[in-house]
């Protein structure tokens, strides 16, 4: 096994991450990600580890004020582990050390998905809990709908249908690059550095700090909040879910528009 610096060369990526959030945890990462590679750990193994430690974190959240912050801990050693598995996939794959399957880049790409709507689940049930309102648990319904991002998967599966049926269609480097996120990404590149750190401090990953920052700022400085007859007590963990309520249903809208702008001028 190489040094730590050679191994950043191999795992990082070629340039310096934008998410603020990954900088800091990754010197953390790349000594456990030298030890699990000495072990010839799978990155699989570390990626279903990773969903359990973070749906098992959410679920104690419904017992009370103090497991919240522990449910965010483990949100953050998610996180954690996630960068971890990237580590491991992308030194196995330019060592050849070990083969990668598209098995790994499936859980990699679920387990966010899962994780959010899980996240989203528990809070409208925890305020269920305290307020008794319906509203909340229906409001708190559509944004889990909203969470698992249908607009891209229907984009997947119309491009794949499109292959299936007209296979020549490979070589259209139009076709082909809206099955990557990199479309969208490119548009929101657009918007300037400024957007993309709002974007993942309000969003993922940054909700894992946000989070926890409401979490602990609800056993040390709880506020109520009067929504027309109804009481809403630790509002700090209820302004998180507003905003992640808002949040999800904007991103949602945007890659309806985005991805249907872009497969409309795909002639078939």
């Amino acid at each position: 096994m190489k040094d730590i610096d050679y191994l950043k060369r191999i795992a990082w990526k070629g340039k310096r991450d934008p998410i603020y959030l990954t900088n800091i945890l990754r010197h953390i990462s790349i000594r456990i990600t030298k030890i699990l590679i000495k072990n010839k750990i799978s990155p699989d193994v570390i990626t279903l580890i990773s969903i359990f430690i973070a749906i098992s974190g959410i679920s104690v959240m419904l017992l009370g004020k103090l497991f919240a912050v522990i449910s965010s801990i483990s949100l953050i050693l998610y996180f954690l582990m996630d960068i971890i598995d990237g580590e491991m996939a992308r030194y196995y794959f330019k060592t050849n050390e070990r083969k990668n399957n598209l098995g790994g880049k499936y859980l990699d790409f679920i387990g966010p998905h899962y994780i959010l709507s899980y996240l989203l689940a528990c809070l409208s049930m925890y305020y269920f809990n305290i307020t008794g309102s319906s509203v909340i648990m229906f409001v708190g319904s559509i944004s889990i709908i909203l969470s698992i991002t249908i607009p891209r998967y229907a984009n997947y599966y119309s491009i794949a249908e499109l292959l299936i049926y007209d296979k020549e269609r490979i070589n259209d480097k139009e076709v082909v690059g809206m099955l990557g996120f990199s479309a969208v990404r490119e548009e929101i590149s657009k918007r300037g550095v400024i957007f993309k750190y709002i974007k993942q401090t309000l969003g993922f990953p940054g909700y894992f700090i946000l989070f926890l920052l409401a979490a602990i700022l609800d056993i040390y400085a709880a506020k109520s909040l009067m929504i027309g007859n109804i009481i809403v007590t630790e509002s700090y963990k209820f302004s998180f879910l507003i905003l992640q309520i808002l949040l999800v249903t904007a991103n949602s809208i945007t890659l309806l528009i985005s991805y249907y702008k872009r497969l409309k001028i795909i002639e078939i």
